[in-house]
């Protein structure tokens, strides 16, 4: 959530700057409405887009790198184009959608860290490939999982289990995966 405010920070702060009113924000849920973690983020959109004075926008990307593409290209034909979007890359079809965004001159900003390193070659980074392509924020599951993975280890110490065992901790395909 850390990473959130310092996205809508950095919105209003551009915001500040534009003579146009309101900034308008697209936030592109890459799940579906209700889904239990999304949701939470959507919520916590909408409630800070509502103190900023944001107009926000949200589609649905139902889970899929191409409903994802599919929701975005519908929004930008039917709405005039947003100020800012903030989107998940889903592997394998991110050029598509910053492509799309680029297209209509829309600044994005993305979230989580997704892509495989040959895809992170072709896209590049922020600003380089893509010019309006301002940030990507992101955070170290590799270091989550391994304090996770202490804590747990420590409670079941403390709670008197002499050697408690991990069956598996793994990520994406993509990502080394550890068995402990």
């Amino acid at each position: 959530m850390k990473n959130h405010v310092i996205l809508f920070a950095i919105l209003y702060v551009s915001s500040c700057f534009s003579a146009q009113g309101a900034m308008r924000v697209l936030f592109v849920n890459p799940s579906t409405a209700g889904d239990p973690f999304w949701h939470k983020v959507e919520t916590f959109a909408v409630q800070a887009a509502g103190d900023l004075d944001i107009n926000l926008d949200i589609v649905y990307g139902d889970g899929h790198r191409e409903f994802q593409h599919r929701a975005i290209a519908r929004y930008l034909a039917t709405h005039p184009a947003p100020d800012y979007a903030v989107l998940i890359n889903y592997p394998g079809g991110s050029g598509q959608s910053m492509q799309l965004l680029e297209q209509h001159e829309v600044y994005f900003v993305t979230l989580e860290e997704t892509l495989s390193q040959q895809e992170r070659e072709l896209v590049q980074k922020p600003g380089e490939r893509f010019h309006y392509w301002l940030a990507e924020l992101s955070h170290d599951n590799q270091h989550a999982g391994q304090q996770l993975a202490s804590f747990l280890h420590n409670k079941a110490i403390e709670q008197g289990i002499e050697s408690p065992l991990v069956a598996a901790i793994g990520g994406t395909t993509e990502e080394k995966q550890t068995c402990v």
